[in-house]
């Protein structure tokens, strides 16, 4: 079979396309018992604060990227969480946050006007898929660095206090926030990072191919990264040789979070036999009814991608909400009593008490939910050609508005290494993958999928001429057709390519009948 699939190997990228975000602000489902969105904080001292420390370095530091932050002095907690402290069930709330917690950067101007923000409420989403809501996870997800766009520019240290790196770009020494806690109370040390290191990424049967990008230069036959641990809240990660990108692959790149170098071990060596004796792990195999340790452990391992699994209820988090119960499709997100993070008034995040994520079947009865209001944010679940759809319904107690510009995901790859020869030489000539780039008119695209809201790529610069790609694809001796003009390759029959879509943003589909309309005009 001749096939086009999505993704395997680059041919171009399309276009940009901007995001489309739902909020709500009119009629609530919230459970009774539930603390108001409108009532209000006191707000801590602002001027009572000391400067954030920072390393000192002789090449780059967290300092250089961003701005002096203060940090209050003085800390405000969430009433449902101040009950609690009364009540004697959690520590004050400044034995829970670190010494120097994370102050939260101010919005984009462009974007929103900063403010001071309110705690209780219940924050509602929608998806489509199971175990998965988009939403919850961009909402949630915690980098070690933080950076505000895709190409790492304005590194801020996030999970992290600092971090520090040498000249040569070989060597990065990394600050933990002391006092840093999951979000079961216990402490976060380089203890955590040794054990996700030594005894995850290094044991072959958990981890049977390492990382690319924790290997020198990002290279699949790269040097694996050295690990030394300093004390209990520093670390340095060293290569073999300089690796300038690797502040961008922490922050951004496949959007990770924490999970792939920071994992709880105290929660975790109960489910791995170097801490755990061989009869108690068995009794824990049958239990959870698996056949190895291996499998038992992945189960367990709750990454930054598996937020609303089931089995995430319980597990140490470092994110603002935690899962603490699914019934019938209906997540449960509640505040992380621990999270270490506070706003410039040093009121401790998150303001919302719950996010509540309902599953639907479909991206259609997912729209059906926005424009009846009974979601208060939506991003990944909503589509560009549901605009009108969406402005008419506005007075159903939300507003639409539009984000900034986000590459979409719906780029095109061809599989270059395809076991069928005839389309390993089709493909593999260069003379092909530019005349399926010049029969693509990227304006239309943008029109009719995107409404104008785009602009496109400029990472490979084309334009559309659908005779320039005749005259490759004539040129590369593909210019002889059947009886319905459908060009023949090598071997004398119909070339075809077959497209493998999964459907996880509603531009997908129509975005790939238009580039099935495109190369059907030209054969």
């Amino acid at each position: 079979m001749r096939r086009l699939t999505l993704p395997i190997a680059l041919l171009l990228v399309l276009a940009l396309s901007l995001s489309v975000v739902l909020t709500g602000c009119g009629k609530s489902s919230t459970p009774s018992g539930e603390q108001p969105m409108e009532q209000e904080t006191e707000p801590a001292p602002e001027e009572k604060a000391e400067e954030e420390t920072k390393g000192e370095t002789e090449g780059e530091t967290g300092e250089e990227e961003q701005q002096e932050q203060q940090i209050p002095t003085e800390f405000s907690e969430a009433p449902m969480l101040a009950e609690k402290v009364k009540a004697g069930e959690l520590p004050a709330v400044e034995e829970r946050l670190p010494k120097q917690p994370k102050v939260t950067n101010e919005m984009p101007p462009e974007l929103l006007e900063y403010e001071i923000g309110r705690y209780g409420g219940v924050l509602r989403t929608v998806t489509h898929s199971v175990n998965w809501d988009a939403d919850v996870f961009v909402i949630c997800n915690e980098p070690l660095i933080n950076t505000p766009g895709i190409l790492g520019e304005e590194f801020t240290p996030n999970v992290l206090r600092d971090y520090e790196v040498s000249q040569d770009q070989k060597e990065f020494t990394f600050y933990l926030r002391e006092g840093l806690k999951w979000s079961d109370g216990h402490p976060v040390t380089t203890e955590d990072i040794r054990f996700t290191y030594e005894d995850v990424l290094l044991n072959e049967e958990l981890t049977p191919v390492f990382p690319n990008y924790l290997k020198s230069g990002n290279k699949a036959d790269g040097t694996p990264m050295k690990l030394d641990i300093i004390d209990d809240y520093t670390f340095k990660i060293s290569f073999d040789e300089p690796y300038g990108g690797f502040l961008v692959e922490l922050a951004i790149q496949g959007w990770r979070g924490y999970t792939d170098l920071l994992k709880p071990k105290h929660y975790l060596q109960q489910f791995h036999p170097k801490y755990t004796p061989e009869e108690e792990l068995k009794k824990l195999i049958e239990e959870h009814e698996y056949e190895t340790w291996v499998q038992l452990f992945g189960f367990k391992d709750i990454t930054n991608w598996e937020l609303t699994r089931e089995e995430a209820i319980g597990f140490p988090v470092l994110y603002p909400w935690m899962l603490v119960s699914v019934q019938e499709g209906v997540y449960t997100f509640e505040r992380n009593p621990y999270y270490f993070k506070v706003d410039p008034a040093g009121n401790q995040l998150p303001y919302i008490d719950k996010i509540v994520s309902t599953q639907v079947q479909d991206a259609e009865m997912a729209v059906m939910k926005q424009i009846a209001g009974e979601v208060d944010f939506a991003r990944e679940t909503m589509a560009m050609t549901k605009i009108p759809l969406y402005k008419e319904n506005e007075k159903n107690g939300y507003t639409t508005y539009m984000a900034k510009m986000h590459v979409t995901p719906t780029d095109i790859f061809l599989n270059l290494t395809y076991e069928d020869p005839v389309w390993r030489q089709v493909v593999r000539d260069v003379r092909f993958r530019q005349a399926l780039n010049y029969a693509i008119d990227k304006e239309e695209i943008i029109d009719s999928i995107y409404y104008g809201f785009a602009e496109a790529s400029q990472m490979i610069p084309s334009e559309y001429d659908p005779d320039k790609a005749n005259q490759l694809l004539d040129e590369m001796g593909l210019d002889k057709r059947d009886a319905q003009g459908f060009r023949l390759g090598p071997d004398g029959k119909r070339f075809t390519i077959n497209f493998e879509i999964q459907n996880v943003a509603p531009d997908i589909v129509p975005f790939t009948e238009l580039i099935v309309e495109f190369w059907l005009n030209v054969g």
